[in-house]
């Protein structure tokens, strides 16, 4: 179980951050991820 949850948090993370850094780019360039 500690596994698990350790596994889907890094994934959770790693999506929030990816999230902040397509978001951080798109005020930088102007354009958006479509």
């Amino acid at each position: 179980p500690a596994l698990r949850w350790a596994l889907t948090h890094m994934i959770e993370e790693t999506g929030r951050h990816a999230g902040h850094a397509d978001i951080l780019r798109e005020l930088i360039d102007g354009t958006t991820g479509r």
